[in-house]
């Protein structure tokens, strides 16, 4: 048998990974065996294993790629991150995390798959740290601003976790789960709006202790 090219190879591979991944999420990760994916990628089982030695390194790389693609430079929140006032921008973060909902909705379902039935192993280092993370891109920026809230003791490198987990919930929820009203009959402009002026002027009433 030839030997293919860089490039086909390459090409086979992504081909049999977008396979694997209707099959994933259409029957779940113990529910498909390696034959179901060569039925869907339409190849021959041991063409199959020419790419990938097992099904679990075969899932590890699905999820590879596409945290890859959502991290990438086209996605709606590395853009956000790329001139990010925050906490100036808060709208402009909740509209990112939207649209990154809606695009990369198979990401986000393939998460969820993990968890389920991997308890998370696959994902965890995804959610872990996320703080220090974000300072590396953002941490000019927190310098700028110090201190946040009333009394100036929040780090904002913790208000801005806050803030994107929050959007990030939520649009994951009415995008992803199909949850409906979640804040009552609010669009979700309407949504953004409120907890942008929860954000930025808190619940405690005026003149309440803090």
């Amino acid at each position: 048998m030839p030997r293919l090219s860089p490039a086909v190879a390459d090409r086979k591979r992504a081909h049999v990974q977008k396979a694997a991944l209707r099959c994933f999420l259409e029957l779940g990760y113990h529910g498909t065996s390696v034959r179901d994916i060569a039925a869907a990628a339409k190849l021959s089982l041991g063409s199959v294993y020419t790419y990938f030695p097992d099904k679990l390194s075969l899932f590890a790389a699905v999820l590879e790629q596409l945290e890859a693609d959502f991290l990438g430079g086209d996605s709606a929140l590395f853009g956000y991150l790329a001139t990010a006032r925050f906490p100036d921008d808060l709208p402009a973060l909740a509209r990112a995390l939207a649209a990154d909902a809606s695009r990369f909705r198979d990401y986000f379902k393939m998460i969820y798959l993990d968890v389920v039935e991997f308890d998370g192993a696959h994902v965890k280092e995804i959610f872990s740290r996320m703080e220090p993370k974000f300072r590396l891109v953002l941490g000019a920026r927190f310098e700028a601003v110090g201190k946040l809230g009333r009394r100036r003791r929040t780090d904002p490198g913790v208000a801005f976790v806050a803030v994107y987990l929050l959007f990030y919930q939520y649009f994951v929820l009415t995008g992803l789960f199909g949850a409906k009203q979640i804040f009552g009959r609010r669009s979700d402009e309407q949504v953004v709006a409120e907890l942008v002026e929860l954000f930025l002027h808190g619940i405690a009433r005026e003149g309440d202790a803090a």
